[in-house]
């Protein structure tokens, strides 16, 4: 059984998804089915070209229309933007079934209730080893393809994932994240002024 639970719900029952989604759901299906208003740049099909389908292809496009009064940081999907904003809130509407924690999305709890199943879905192609959440495996994987995309702005030492870089700023650098911030701008403006005396005749 389903061991997650909704506001308004018993521990151990399904979550009820939101009435926005459901509508979202709905109108969501797959290009085979009859929707006769397919997204031009993926495989979605949609029954309402002039609503779902306008308000998928933000996706595509980069558009973000709804934007958090609270920080001003923006989405391409209200949907969306009404998780975004119960950081600010503080709403928890979904709980896990085994120890009562709450998240502000399905996906979050869903997630967490692996700590407590032991499910590992995530399994890395290249030695087997499994996680549980998708992002623990594309960090993983850095450790085969030795993609270090978090560049040390000081030293420009690279890193596989942000928690390390961290640690290297703090205690390489002696740097917390609210300065190493503030030092990568210091350098980037030293490099740029380097770069235009050497440029000068």
């Amino acid at each position: 059984t389903t061991s997650y639970t909704s506001s308004g719900q018993g521990r151990g029952s399904a979550a009820r998804p939101s009435r926005q989604t459901q509508q979202q759901e709905r109108g969501r299906t797959s290009a085979s089915s009859s929707s006769p208003h397919p997204c031009m740049h993926c495989s979605a099909s949609f029954s309402r070209p002039s609503h779902n389908l306008r308000i998928h292809l933000n996706v595509h496009t980069g558009a973000r229309p709804y934007t958090c009064s609270d920080c001003g940081k923006s989405f391409s999907q209200s949907g969306a933007l009404k998780i975004h904003r119960r950081i600010h809130t503080g709403e928890r509407p979904y709980s896990c079934g085994f120890c009562g924690r709450g998240f502000p999305h399905l996906a979050g709890v869903r997630a967490h209730q692996r700590t407590h199943t032991g499910e590992k879905p995530y399994c890395c192609s290249q030695c087997g080893k499994c996680f549980t959440q998708s992002g623990a495996l594309k960090i993983h994987t850095r450790i085969h393809t030795g993609e270090r995309p978090f560049i040390c702005s000081i030293c420009g030492k690279g890193f596989s994932n942000r928690s390390g870089i961290r640690f290297h700023s703090r205690t390489v650098h002696g740097l917390t994240s609210e300065h190493a911030g503030e030092a990568a701008r210091i350098m980037v403006f030293f490099r740029l002024v380097g770069n235009n005396l050497s440029t000068t005749p």
